[in-house]
């Protein structure tokens, strides 16, 4: 399965409708606690992200599923560490994720109010995918501020194959300010790394094709079960993937 999380940053004063749940609630099972949309809401550049650190645990973990969502047999846990700072006037942050697998994502902040939303399909450059999305209320947040959000993922039925699996993140039209960008991984006990490819390219029209990046850039632990890409001098309108066996 191909799994991509990525960083926008929006404006949606006086949004329509949608339910502004607390920091402490979040969706049970997608998509039913999602405000069904044609197109997910779009930057204002009034939000500057200056850190982001995408984190995939692959490793088991225990949930309970009521009886109608036995199709969820997989659970894969994002987090989005995120840095951002204000720049203008503006209320949300937004922040777009897509994954190939029908049984959806989840997602909620930890830190903040939030609206989430789901679009039938969003397509980053390599086809489509389900797509999914986040407001996040920053509304309180002074311009010039700078403030920490953090948003978690429930990524389900994804990370089968043992072969050419992928994770990813990709970056906006601009990362002027961006001082940090980072991809990680943490594997379960019973399986490891065996080989593992760091990829990068642009997903704007006419961009040249996809293209290696050096794999010293990641750092892998002794037993091969994290990995942590440190992206370097990160390019706007960039994905940035691990292709991993395991």
């Amino acid at each position: 399965m191909y799994v991509i999380a990525s960083i926008v940053v929006a404006s949606v004063l006086g949004y329509y409708g949608g339910k502004v749940a607390s920091a402490q609630d979040r969706p049970l099972y997608a998509p039913k606690g999602y405000e069904i949309v044609k197109k997910l809401s779009q930057a204002d550049g009034k939000f500057v992200l200056l850190e982001g650190h995408t984190d995939f645990d692959i490793r088991p973990q225990s949930t309970t599923l009521p009886r109608s969502e036995t199709d969820r047999v997989q659970l894969t846990v994002m987090t989005d560490t995120l840095k951002f700072k204000k720049t203008g006037p503006g209320r949300y942050v937004a922040i777009p994720y897509s994954t190939s697998s029908k049984a959806g994502i989840d997602l909620w902040c930890n830190t903040h109010r939030y609206v989430t939303e789901k679009v039938d399909s969003i397509d980053f450059g390599s086809g489509e995918e389900n797509g999914f999305g986040i407001l996040i209320d920053l509304g309180s947040v002074s311009v010039g501020e700078e403030v920490d959000v953090v948003v978690k993922g429930y990524f389900w039925n994804g990370f089968k194959r043992a072969v050419g699996e992928t994770a990813a993140t990709y970056t906006d039209p601009s990362v002027e300010g961006l001082r940090s960008l980072k991809l990680s991984l943490q594997l379960p006990d019973a399986r490891a790394l065996k080989r593992f490819t760091l990829k990068k390219r642009k997903f704007s029209p006419g961009a040249p094709s996809e293209s290696n990046v050096d794999v010293a850039q990641a750092q892998v632990s002794k037993d091969r079960r994290k990995l942590l890409w440190e992206i370097k001098a990160p390019q706007p309108e960039t994905v940035y993937k691990v292709v991993f066996d395991w």
